[in-house]
């Protein structure tokens, strides 16, 4: 490690070359090889980067997180939040590593600024008892800054994540004063461990299986990556160069730009994830629902719902033991590990509901002057799920159909 880092620091250096070798770097120190540690992922940031116009790292879009994935981190949160207003009690460690991804993920924290926070960082600012409704607020300190500086980062937070963190602060009854995590020696290696813990916790069954068996590699998720992934959002959003610059806690505007002059070529990668690859398509397919089922077959409960102005039922079944659903029917079912779809269900009549609701949804958005209404893309990766579905149900009857033909 001390070597490259030398070398990449000597002058005669390509940019190609430098930038080539500190990605490596980075993908040594993600998975922790021998030697790197991910304390070393984030010394890898203050490395002096060559001279150039190029701000690559900003405009980086292979490595934007995928919306299955964000759309699975978001779902999960929601659930676990859900559970606990019910009454149902986690482990102290899951309910710790769900409160860090849930703030990294989104306010873009550096795991040096989560290091810094107490308790009383950590605000409710509202409660409605006529509405429920309940909004919590975060003081984040600054973090690279070149003068030492008392100032906070004021930022607003989801209510899911603000339950989670004062269901976190009342299990381990810290004082306003406390540190809210107590993180070590490394705090890097802290949060890293612990998004990734989480992230494996919200993942399907089978792969996690497949993950302690040592089949299936584990998807490590960094920090940086959840970092850069708030700054793409927001300008994919229209957000400005000054609202991504607060909220990123930037004393300039010079990476903000940056990640707004990235937005049409994401724009162009999220179009190709949504349904251009159908091997992909199917491979996701597989890690989205559970296992396949005849309407005939299932004994549970069956899914029914409204969409758009149709009403959809025999598509498939619910395996939640509690008979509790936090999400709306039919319409999250989709991407739900609970789902247990009908091989001989009508999905692409829901499918076709859900197609209307875009077309709407985009008229009614591009009338008001909001073309990057935020609901769209929630819309298109549900539409993305019941194609995957519709793929899997598909790829089952022809393996039937074979395996008769067979016979």
């Amino acid at each position: 490690m001390t070597g490259l880092r030398s070398y990449l620091g000597t002058e005669n250096i390509s940019i190609n070359t430098f930038y080539s070798v500190l990605f490596g770097l980075k993908i040594l120190c993600a998975e922790e090889f021998p030697g790197f540690t991910i304390d070393d992922y984030e010394d890898l940031e203050f490395i002096p980067r060559p001279h150039s116009n190029s701000w690559g790292i900003y405009q980086e879009i292979d490595n934007v997180l995928d919306p299955l994935e964000k759309s699975m981190i978001s779902k999960s949160l929601f659930e676990m939040g859900s559970d606990i207003h019910d009454g149902k009690l986690y482990q102290l460690k899951a309910l710790r590593d769900a409160a860090i991804l849930g703030l990294t993920y989104v306010t873009g924290a550096r795991p040096v600024q989560l290091a810094k926070l107490a308790v009383r960082d950590f605000r409710l600012d509202t409660r409605s008892l006529n509405t429920g409704l309940i909004r919590y607020s975060i003081l984040l300190p600054y973090a690279k800054q070149r003068r030492v500086t008392t100032e906070r980062l004021f930022l607003a937070i989801p209510p899911e994540i603000g339950g989670l963190i004062m269901h976190y602060i009342e299990r381990t009854q810290l004082a306003p004063d406390d540190k809210l995590f107590e993180m070590g020696s490394s705090a890097p290696e802290f949060v890293s461990n612990a998004i990734n813990c989480a992230i494996l916790t919200f993942s399907p069954p089978d792969y996690q299986a497949a993950v302690t068996r040592g089949e299936a590699a584990e998807s490590i998720i960094t920090p940086t990556d959840l970092r850069h992934n708030v700054g793409h959002s927001l300008a994919m959003q229209g957000a400005s160069a000054e609202e991504i610059a607060h909220i990123l806690g930037h004393s300039s505007l010079v990476a903000a730009k940056h990640y707004i002059l990235a937005t049409p070529a994401l724009a162009l990668i999220r179009a190709k994830a949504l349904g251009v690859n159908p091997v992909w398509q199917n491979m996701v397919a597989m890690m989205l629902t559970g296992k396949l089922t005849s309407a005939q077959e299932w004994q549970g409960y069956r899914v029914t719902g409204v969409v758009g102005d149709q009403l959809h039922y025999d598509i498939g079944g619910c395996s939640r033991t509690d008979g509790k659903c936090p999400f709306c029917e039919v319409r999250c079912c989709y991407g739900c590990l609970y789902y247990r779809p009908f091989t001989d269900g009508d999905h692409q009549a829901v499918l076709d509901s859900v197609i209307k609701e875009v077309d709407e949804l985009i008229t009614i958005s591009d009338g008001v002057g909001n073309a990057r209404n935020p609901l769209i893309s929630i819309h298109e990766t549900t539409q993305f799920e019941i194609q995957s579905v519709i793929a899997r149900c598909r790829f089952h009857k022809e393996k039937e159909a074979k395996n008769e033909k067979t016979l």
